[in-house]
């Protein structure tokens, strides 16, 4: 079974027993969408969540971040990302929430300096577990931690080894904030 196939494979698992283990419940009759604001991230993560009942939420998110060297030496890097978390509450009590979910992600970073190259690839599957408490009923913020597993690809010019691949298992934690239309 190819890596793709695979990552693919535990991406559905992971959304499927989500969304199945969900309990049947009406959705909220304010379904909720916001925007997200986390930390850290290279480039700053800003997103989207939507809400679709008390139980279930979905937030995808972008980053990017640029720099540039005024002279061959210090170089030029830009660096794209793109996440979609699936969020299912698992226990509620007044203000705070507490849920988990999968995780997937891509980014894309690009490095140059002089007649070197480099880009780089990294594809994610992983899971997490947050907080989240509610400040006001548009105004929330979480932390949450996680794990997560990367496919890397590295391809590079002028070198002997132009593409080097390899495999990752990190850990992930971020706090933000929800603000709710």
């Amino acid at each position: 079974m190819t890596r793709c196939r695979l990552v693919g494979l535990v991406l559905a698992c992971g959304i499927v027993f989500t969304c199945v283990s969900a309990e049947a419940q009406e959705p909220r009759q304010d379904r909720r969408f916001g925007l997200t604001v986390g930390y850290p991230s290279s480039g700053g993560l800003i997103g989207l969540v939507w809400q679709t009942s008390d139980r279930m939420a979905f937030r995808p998110e972008f980053s990017l971040s640029s720099r540039f060297g005024g002279d061959n030496t210090s170089g030029n890097a830009t660096s794209v990302g793109l996440n979609l978390t699936v969020l299912r509450y698992v226990a509620r009590k007044d203000s705070a929430g507490v849920y988990l979910g999968p995780r997937i992600s891509y980014s894309r970073a690009t490095q140059s300096s002089g007649t070197y190259e480099a880009k780089n690839s990294a594809y994610g599957v992983g899971a997490t577990v947050g907080l989240q408490y509610e400040l006001t009923r548009r105004i929330c913020v979480y932390g949450e931690v996680g794990v997560v597993y990367a496919y890397l690809r590295t391809t590079s010019a002028p070198t002997t080894h132009p593409t080097v691949t390899s495999n990752q298992i990190s850990s992930r934690s971020s706090v933000g904030l929800n603000l709710f239309f």
